[in-house]
């Protein structure tokens, strides 16, 4: 799956490389340096906030992500504590510090809401925890996490770039 994800990003990237406007024609060959430097922007970008993610999921800073720290994260999103998660509730506290995370968040939500019933909720969580543990010792690791947020992310940050990309085409014409 990561291969196809960075191959995604790459054509995504690449097409990046250029200021787009109604009346720009794209160049049918994408320098390879310029390439490479898009995907290596889009994996540090990704590698950051994975990291970021990581340092807020491990509550309790015991190197592994288990069942209390998801716990005290739902709290944390939870703003009405009636164990339900909406997206609102979702992308709102996502939001609050990165407001130009809204796609990001969105797809994150959509990531969580395991039985894609919009909302998410605690067996939502418990689905989503087994999806990540892969060697199923009942605790995500470190590694484990990062693989899963990594692909995750990198294909979310795609989207946002593609969505900013058609904003910004879609505006200037």
């Amino acid at each position: 799956m990561m291969f196809n994800v960075l191959c995604l990003a790459l054509m995504v990237c690449s097409s990046l490389a250029v200021p787009l406007s109604s009346t720009t024609v794209l160049p049918t060959t994408v320098s390879v340096q310029s390439t490479q430097s898009a995907l290596d922007k889009l994996r540090h970008l990704v590698g950051q906030q994975v990291a970021v993610l990581w340092q807020s999921a491990d509550t309790n800073k015991d190197g592994k992500f288990t069942a209390s720290d998801m716990n005290v994260i739902f709290t944390d999103y939870d703003h009405d504590n009636n164990g339900v998660i909406t997206k609102a509730e979702f992308i709102g506290r996502f939001t609050r510090n990165q407001p130009e995370m809204d796609t990001i968040a969105q797809g994150l939500f959509l990531t969580l809401d395991v039985n894609q019933d919009s909302t998410i909720t605690q067996h939502d969580l418990d689905l989503f925890y087994q999806r990540m543990d892969t060697d199923h010792n009942k605790h995500v690791n470190q590694s484990e996490f990062e693989k899963y947020f990594t692909e995750v992310m990198t294909l979310l940050f795609v989207i946002q770039l593609q969505g900013n990309t058609t904003t910004t085409t879609t505006a200037s014409k």
